[in-house]
């Protein structure tokens, strides 16, 4: 075999690598964009929805029966995981699940493919789509601004809380706060009074107000933590990756 033959089989293999990534990649595509129609079908479309939450209460009801069972002494053997929830991924998205084993995609699948097949329906199924991924990316926009607000103020005051709040359990009054943050950056008192309000704004404050006990009276002094305002973070990063879309 020559030197050209070579670069020929070798131009051909590299062919065939990069065609076949493509179709995986292709395919792992399509089934995304099939999944995130088939998310918002299953909650809003309403044959679809029934045919799903009647799944999810049968699977409650099947757990509930079975975790009485246990209690009441009535069931003298169990398997490991028997009266409990499991999670199963349904187009992408994790449910407690108890009975696994039934089929629900299929079912679901072929549902969504005879309405699509029916023009009327099809059209339904478009309009429902098409509403929801608009209401989903403003209540996306809307928690990209509330994280973009949380993470300036903790930028802004996280060196000054702290020195303010150096141990755990330290606990402050509202006069006390204002009164720091006037004298730490030669605030106004309404200024330092509309910095403590926007600080204690919900839902998600920086500062909390201290409560003994849940339902308890409130003490109206407030304590400060990193460790919260970071998890606070994460956790709207986490709503905005479950509310963006990638193919829609």
């Amino acid at each position: 075999m020559n030197i050209l033959e070579k670069i020929g089989f070798g131009a051909i293999a590299v062919g065939i690598f990069f065609a076949g990534k493509y179709i995986i990649r292709f395919l792992n595509e399509k089934t995304e964009k099939f999944n995130e129609k088939a998310t918002i079908l299953i909650h809003h479309h309403p044959q679809l929805k029934e045919i799903f939450s009647d799944y999810l209460k049968k699977q409650r009801e099947a757990k509930n029966r079975d975790y009485n069972k246990i209690q009441s002494g009535e069931e003298d053997y169990f398997y490991d995981g028997y009266g409990e929830y499991k999670r199963k991924s349904i187009f992408g998205k994790d449910y407690n699940i108890y009975y696994s084993h039934i089929k629900i995609e299929e079912e679901l699948k072929e549902k969504i493919k005879e309405l699509e097949n029916d023009p009327k329906e099809s059209q339904i199924i478009k309009e429902i789509v098409a509403r929801q991924v608009s209401a989903q990316n403003k209540h996306r926009k809307d928690a990209e601004i509330q994280l973009l607000e949380l993470n300036s103020k903790f930028l802004k005051y996280k060196d000054f809380l702290n020195r303010l709040f150096p141990i755990h359990d330290n606990y402050l009054s509202k006069d006390e706060i204002v009164t720091e943050l006037m004298n730490e950056f030669n605030f106004s008192q309404s200024d330092a009074l509309r910095t403590f309000s926007n600080l204690t704004e919900h839902p998600y404050p920086i500062l909390y107000e201290n409560i003994e006990k849940i339902g308890g009276p409130r003490t109206g002094k407030y304590w400060y933590s990193d460790y919260t305002t970071e998890n606070n973070l994460k956790e709207i990063k986490e709503r905005i990756n479950k509310l963006t879309f990638i193919h829609h």
